[in-house]
């Protein structure tokens, strides 16, 4: 596993069946987008920053088993707020 800075913006929140919070970061560029969920755990100590349409970077770990990348996010910080109006 390689250590990964990512930036992206929060732009949806769920909850899973067992009634956890689960935020989704939406990271696009010119070939795509990527979905990357950021769990309760680390929901919990970043809540104050992990709101939708904020931009945050994501510190974390990038895995890759059988042939697919995963990204595990350990913590994160804010970088901006995103105005939709």
């Amino acid at each position: 596993s390689k250590n990964v800075s990512i930036i992206g913006m929060v732009y949806k929140k769920s909850v899973t069946k067992n009634g956890k919070i689960l935020y989704y970061i939406k990271l696009l560029d010119v070939s795509g987008e990527i979905e990357i969920p950021i769990f309760s755990s680390i929901y919990t100590k970043h809540a104050g920053i992990l709101k939708q349409n904020n931009v945050v970077v994501l510190f974390g770990k990038l895995n890759n088993n059988n042939d697919r990348n995963r990204f595990t996010c350990l913590s994160a910080k804010w970088v901006a707020s995103i105005d939709k109006t």
